[in-house]
């Protein structure tokens, strides 16, 4: 999986964030980011789905694809999330 985002803060200060990452739980480098260095995803489970969908109200397609993100700084998470995605189509 590949991220990538670009943001200006509020002080006009540039930042963003990128890596490439499976979805097999492991950590992966992140770069341009001051607040994480490193992103951990896993595919959630249809049960772990539900629930995580059922709490953040996020609407699902049947094409989409629900991850747990955790975002760390060294070995402390900072933010854990449940993310979903669809595939893009290349033409």
């Amino acid at each position: 999986m590949r991220y990538q985002s670009a943001s200006i803060t509020a002080d006009k200060q540039k930042h963003g964030a990128n890596y490439w990452a499976r979805t097999d739980g492991n950590d992966y480098m992140m770069t341009g980011s001051p607040t994480y260095d490193h992103v951990s995803i896993q595919e959630m489970g249809r049960n772990q789905i539900r629930k995580a969908l059922e709490k953040s109200k996020i609407r699902k397609r049947a094409d989409d694809y629900v991850f747990e993100v955790q975002n760390k700084k060294g070995n402390e998470v900072i933010v854990k999330a449940p993310t979903s995605c669809r595939p893009t189509s290349r033409r």
